[in-house]
């Protein structure tokens, strides 16, 4: 086989993104894992996004060097990011559950299960934000933790449609995962980043290109 014609084949093209697609996701499993998924979380599922990114646009990426880059620029920025996040979701969760508790398991009123479907729905929307913080914070280089939570949360009311799409898609990659625990080390965070990219790329870009104060923060060798 003539291996100029093999390189350049679809069959090749599938495999390298596959190859780095599992490269990638173990190196943001073994960095989340040594920061014991609180001090390098976000820094190490920032640095997926932005080279996945690269990948997407077919770019040459160092999965390394690029995930030192990133976590050294932002680490506390992220941090803060992060901390931000767990408050609300330790607020949000508490209040499902105390309505859960009282609506279901304690067969109560109907004040309980109007509290548990408002609450529902606010998890859901907070999924939705929260697939969208990691790209603004990708594109948009200027903002700051408040205005990147801002900016996520209008992109919910801008494309509800796409992020209900891709909050369902990311639950049930989740459940999938659950049965078949083996597989989250090599794609469990690659995999639905990668889905995300795909739908949401282009407004991304075309919102970057229309501010010209906020800097595509991506371009990571």
């Amino acid at each position: 086989m003539n291996f100029e014609k093999y390189v350049n084949s679809k069959v090749y093209y599938y495999f390298d993104k596959a190859y780095y697609l599992i490269l990638i996701n173990l190196v943001f499993v073994l960095i989340s894992v040594l920061g014991l998924g609180i001090f390098t979380f976000f820094p190490a599922l920032a640095a997926t996004y932005i080279l996945l990114q690269r990948l997407s646009d077919n770019k040459s990426i160092s999965i390394f060097k690029g995930f030192y880059t990133i976590i050294k620029r932002d680490y506390f920025k992220l941090q803060k990011l992060f901390l931000v996040i767990a408050l609300i979701l330790c607020i949000l969760s508490f209040n499902t559950l105390f309505f859960y508790e009282y609506a279901i398991n304690q067969n109560s009123s109907l004040f309980y299960l109007i509290g548990l479907f408002l609450f529902l729905s606010m998890d859901l929307f907070i999924m939705g934000l929260l697939l969208h913080i990691f790209p603004i914070y990708m594109y948009f280089k200027g903002l700051k933790t408040v205005g990147i939570i801002k900016f996520s949360f209008l992109l919910v009311f801008a494309y509800p449609f796409r992020t209900l799409l891709l909050v369902i898609l990311t639950i049930g990659w989740t459940l999938l995962i659950s049965l078949q625990p083996p597989i989250i080390p090599f794609v469990c965070i690659t995999i639905p980043v990668y889905i995300y990219l795909q739908v949401f790329q282009g407004i991304l870009k075309k919102l970057t290109e229309n501010d010209k104060n906020l800097t595509r923060n991506y371009d990571v060798e």
